[in-house]
């Protein structure tokens, strides 16, 4: 799962930079292409359940 949060990540990183970049800043504007958050998984999530048997 750690895999997939990183693949996204990058992707995410690789699309803000293009953006950013002329002459795709300019297209990015006309058209409000927006913005993505970059994935971060919670401290509680992190945590290994207790299993008993």
């Amino acid at each position: 799962m750690a895999y997939v949060g990183l693949y996204y990540n990058d992707s995410v990183n690789k699309y803000i930079n293009q953006r950013e970049v002329f002459p795709s800043v300019l297209i990015a504007k006309i058209f409000g292409f927006g913005t993505f958050d970059y994935f971060e998984v919670q401290e509680t999530d992190k945590e290994v359940p207790k299993v008993k048997f």
